[in-house]
């Protein structure tokens, strides 16, 4: 998903104009797609590329809590397959399908850690930028979340290290070390529940026994 703001400007000189990019998931034939509202935010035109790289001009149906639905107009569609996250357990290996860097097929794989008391998934799984909205896969190949967020706290390491040259003193160079990532996601059947309050005509949701 591209979402771009177009800053006020003239007929000539339309105005600079900000692009961010996100992922998303198809929710039935009809063509509306699953996103998570930060992908969306502040935009003012959206666009929806499909895996067999065609790309369409969206509309924004509407948001609802941290999910929002777009409606793009195309045939060939296939629906995401879901399933719920009450067979998942502590341990539960799944997998991050999203847009890493701009790369469509990006794939990363983690374990539940748990659901926290708003009943959001924590996964010990790293996810990067234009990840969010895209799909937390289990083992059957069926979406049981959709990526929110990513946390990671970075840890820094005070180092010595010389300047170079005979009896230079050392100095302190403070060097940022990577750490373990852990993401949030949303149970896929609230960010159905979520989608069916976005339109006055609701998006239907798929049966989650799937």
């Amino acid at each position: 998903i591209r979402s771009a703001c177009k800053y006020s400007g003239t007929a000539s000189n339309p105005g600079p104009s900000s692009l961010s990019i996100g992922s998303g998931l198809i929710l039935d034939t009809s063509g509306r797609i699953l996103t998570t509202a930060r992908v969306v935010e502040n935009a003012n035109e959206y666009w929806v590329e499909t895996f067999d790289e065609r790309i369409f001009p969206a509309e924004m149906l509407g948001a609802s809590g941290d999910i929002a639905v777009l409606q793009i107009e195309a045939t060939g569609l296939v629906p995401a397959r879901f399933g719920d996250v009450a067979d998942l357990d502590v341990g539960s290996f799944v997998a991050a399908v999203g847009n890493s860097y701009g790369f469509a097929c990006g794939l990363a794989w983690g374990e539940v850690n748990g659901f926290r008391p708003d009943g959001t998934l924590q996964l010990s799984l790293g996810v990067s930028a234009g990840s969010s909205g895209g799909a937390i896969v289990d083992t059957r190949g069926r979406v049981v979340g959709l990526i929110k967020a990513k946390i990671s706290e970075p840890y820094y390491l005070d180092a010595p290290s010389a300047p170079g040259g005979a009896g230079a003193p050392f100095i302190s160079r403070r060097l940022e070390l990577p750490t373990s990532s852990v993401s949030l996601a949303i149970p896929i059947g609230t960010a159905l529940r979520l989608a069916q309050n976005v339109s006055a005509t609701g998006v239907g949701a798929p049966d989650l026994r799937a």
